[in-house]
């Protein structure tokens, strides 16, 4: 078992997880118009981590509009994960933006992509991260903190996913303007 499954199992506190899409989510590849199977285990699983107030990001390197019909054709709820990273940037930096935006704290936070250069990649530009690999995905049901979770009203869930929403649009915004102030 490496080092990560062992750390991830003991973590103090997890507050997201980020997961991938192709070969994780689903089974296939989108760009590559392959017939996409949902992964139902894992989905359902995701799921139950919604419940229990945990933020749920998609970071994949797809179009988003492809991965939208997708969630539609496949019948998954979009309206689960706070927020859906879905462009062709590398997924380091949309990671390192998207726990800078949000206010997350890194070592709180769980990466699942079943490709091990993406995973590599983040866990050396952002190494707090807990980066798991899509295939082992199952070692989060012994994560301590995740299993002493209690579900949460759905006034608790909307409350925490519009504050991490509002963060990650405000700091969108804010860059914006920058941006358009040096002009």
């Amino acid at each position: 078992m490496d080092d990560s499954k062992k750390d991830v199992k003991k973590a103090e506190k997890i507050t997201a997880i980020i997961t991938d899409l192709d070969n994780t989510l689903w089974k296939g590849i989108l760009a590559e118009k392959q017939n996409l199977k949902l992964n139902k285990d894992y989905y359902e699983f995701l799921k139950s981590l919604y419940k229990k107030g945990i933020q749920l990001f998609v970071v994949s390197k797809n179009d988003e509009p492809d991965v939208l019909n997708s969630f539609n054709k496949l019948g998954i709820d979009k309206e689960i994960f706070t927020y859906i990273i879905s462009n062709w940037d590398a997924k380091y930096l949309n990671i390192d933006k998207l726990i800078t935006s949000s206010r997350l704290r890194p070592e709180t936070v769980i990466f699942i992509d079943d490709n091990p250069l993406e995973r590599n990649e983040v866990k050396a530009k952002v190494s707090k991260v807990y980066c798991i690999d899509a295939l082992n995905w199952e070692i989060l049901k012994e994560v301590t903190y995740l299993n002493k979770r209690e579900e949460q009203t759905a006034s608790e869930i909307t409350t925490r996913i519009n504050r991490y929403r509002t963060s990650i649009m405000s700091n969108e915004l804010k860059s914006k303007y920058e941006e358009e102030d040096i002009d």
